[in-house]
């Protein structure tokens, strides 16, 4: 498990050496990037001759809290025998949105949410660390650091859209208080959007 923040760069290579038959090996890399960290994994799983039986799976999974931060992952096998099962994986990509969304509508705090959402996403492999202290350590400091503002990724709002000018009447040169207000639904209905249109599409889909 790693956590890195502001500038910092991260190299980590593995090796699982598998020199005897029947062998089992399981390699979890996790990782949580802000600012505009970034880290290199290179992961490579060895079968020695005769080692038939192996079963190795190595993986790098990385969240990204920042749009500037990158994690870059390197998997490979070097296999010299048969009868032998190795895999890998590897991703690396920001917090869903959706499940950010679903958190902030219970009422949680947008820091509270993602913390919980690192937490969570560092739980298989922080079960796997036997120290208790080691593990304590890891989890506030993860938590830490994806609750702070300057590393969270923050959506771009949008500004508010303005209404229209009222309209002047042809006839008196008044303004006409009500020009605007069919407006939005003569848009629905040139994009094919209109409210009436959705609601009949629901409930034909319902039957």
């Amino acid at each position: 498990v790693y956590v890195v923040d502001g500038k910092r760069h991260l190299d980590l290579d593995t090796t699982q050496e598998h020199d005897a038959p029947n062998a089992i090996s399981d390699l979890a890399f996790k990782g949580v990037l802000l600012d505009d960290a970034r880290s290199v994994w290179r992961g490579v799983i060895r079968v020695a001759e005769g080692a038939q039986g192996t079963d190795a799976y190595q993986e790098n999974r990385n969240l990204l809290l920042s749009s500037t931060a990158r994690a870059d992952s390197i998997p490979g096998l070097e296999i010299d025998t048969n009868d032998v099962r190795c895999t890998h994986g590897a991703t690396a990509g920001p917090v869903d949105p959706m499940l950010l969304f679903y958190l902030m509508s219970r009422g949680i705090a947008r820091a509270e949410a993602e913390r919980m959402i690192v937490e969570g996403f560092l739980e298989e492999a922080l079960e796997r660390i036997p120290d208790p202290r080691i593990r304590a350590a890891l989890t506030a400091a993860a938590s830490g650091l994806a609750g702070s503002p300057a590393g969270c990724r923050r959506p771009q709002r949008l500004p508010p859209r303005r209404p229209p000018p009222p309209a002047a009447c042809p006839a008196s040169g008044r303004q006409d208080p009500y020009a605007g207000l069919h407006e939005p639904r003569l848009q629905h209905a040139a994009d094919g959007t209109a409210p009436a249109d959705r609601t009949h599409g629901s409930r034909r889909g319902s039957r």
